[in-house]
């Protein structure tokens, strides 16, 4: 995974979730955004008025898919620090048959950025 601000340095993040894996994975919108302090990651709280597409995207083995964030949207302002994008997807297992809760595992990627 790969996360930049954009050129004007708003808070618009781009990013990338790169699948370098042999099987097909899953992912969708929502994410979390974590902060660094005191050398730990820590969770930045949402606004409340803030939800994500729920639909599912599928990242082919080899392919990736990009993304483009507003942060501030989602956050409100953020002060200057390092951050990261931590975002879910599922590798299904296929000899499990089905989509259903149970059938998938739940991994995390990650990528940092600093906001200036």
């Amino acid at each position: 995974m790969s996360a930049a601000l954009t050129e004007d340095e708003t808070a618009i993040v781009e990013g990338a979730i790169f699948n370098k894996t042999e099987k097909d994975i899953e992912t969708g919108e929502e994410y979390t955004l974590e902060v660094l302090k005191d050398g730990s990651f820590v969770e930045v709280p949402r606004l409340n008025s803030v939800a994500f597409n729920l639909g599912l995207i599928q990242i082919l083995s080899g392919d990736e898919s990009s993304y483009r964030i507003d942060i501030g949207r989602a956050y409100g302002d953020l002060e200057a620090g390092r951050y990261r994008i931590v975002q879910k997807y599922w590798v299904r297992n296929k000899e499990k048959g089905s989509r259903k809760e149970g059938n998938a595992d739940e991994e995390t990627v990650t990528a940092e950025f600093d906001l200036d």
